[in-house]
């Protein structure tokens, strides 16, 4: 069973943990929220509703993947089944979380970026042999037509996530079926160019989450990223209008007291090691409360940060450096 603790109580033992540069960063981190307030509790590294969901959409995209490693010296049926999972992933939030919760609320867009996380995890690397399997790219003429309909989509963001990664290939995959089906009615069919081109640029999207999800302090920022996504894409519950406002944060924390945890917790004991034992013993989250701008409805939802703490044990093991939050905070 797990305790909740008030920010006052919690002030004593986060002095004693003696970590390096912890406390300059954990300072950087809160000035990095939308507002300031007291500490609060928070619930663990789940999701506070629907983490069941993304365990099970999980479970699914694991067993493609593995499915899937046997496709990929053969470019088409690599290409069908990479379709077949980014459709898969929509009529899953069709048919499954949107019984539960509503997509464009916080619960639905918290689940749902975290089942489009897993699939970009999973693509990277299938797409990346894929690649070297195909060194030579299909040049032809469709792979010459995808190239012109790709000018026109949005540029991608420099911290990129994985709902935007599934988002585009989404309508990426939309082109290449009206590309086929004028091509088919010309008779001047080039499959192999429209799919190679697809799993290229793919490739490419997936290198751009690799990229900015290349350490703990980064996937971290990639969260607070999420967080002003979510915003923007929720919808009022009320007045149905798109975007909410945040006007306020607090920043949850809970201790796990139970067994060993309690006795690392109520120690203050110096030595490196047990500074990180109190890090894993408890668990940070950003409590929001947004909105609206037209009618003034207010919601209220939490986002677990289970990738602080990460980021915290990596920075005391000396493997990791502080993000730099001067961008942030210059922003806020």
């Amino acid at each position: 069973m797990q305790s909740e603790r008030t920010g006052e109580g919690m002030a004593g033992r986060r002095g004693a943990m003696s970590l390096r540069d912890v406390g300059r960063v954990a300072w950087g981190l809160v000035l990095a929220g939308v507002g300031f307030s007291a500490w609060a509790t928070d619930p663990g590294d789940h999701l506070p509703h629907g983490q069941d969901l993304v365990e099970q959409a999980t479970y699914r995209v694991d067993t493609w993947a593995e499915r899937t490693r046997g496709t990929l010296g053969d470019r088409e049926r690599f290409y069908d089944a990479v379709r077949h999972l980014i459709a898969w992933e929509e009529r899953f939030a069709r048919d499954t979380i949107a019984v539960r919760y509503a997509l464009d609320g916080s619960d639905g867009l918290l689940v749902r970026d975290g089942i489009a996380d897993t699939i970009a995890t999973r693509l990277s690397g299938l797409l990346a042999r894929y690649a070297s399997r195909f060194p030579e790219e299909v040049l032809t003429e469709g792979r010459q037509t995808l190239e012109m309909t790709m000018d026109r989509f949005p540029v991608p963001p420099g911290r990129f996530l994985g709902f935007h990664l599934v988002h585009l290939a989404n309508l990426m995959g939309t082109q290449c079926d009206t590309i086929l089906a004028v091509q088919r009615r010309l008779n001047r069919l080039d499959a192999a160019g429209v799919q190679d081109g697809y799993l290229r640029h793919l490739w490419d999207l997936s290198q751009l989450y690799d990229q900015a999800h290349a350490t703990a302090g980064e996937r971290y920022l990639c969260t607070i990223t999420q967080e002003d996504w979510i915003a923007q894409r929720m919808v009022c519950p009320k007045c149905a209008r798109r975007g909410l406002k945040f006007y306020n944060q607090k920043n949850g924390l809970r201790e796990d007291t139970t067994a060993v945890c309690r006795k690392i917790l109520d120690v203050a004991d110096p030595e490196p090691a047990s500074a990180l034992d109190r890090i894993r013993c408890r668990h940070w989250g950003h409590i929001f409360e947004a909105r609206c701008p037209a009618c003034s409805t207010e919601v209220r939802f939490t986002v677990p940060l289970p990738q602080y703490r990460k980021m915290l044990i990596e920075i005391e093991l000396g493997r990791e450096k502080a993000p730099d939050m001067q961008e942030r905070v210059r922003k806020i």
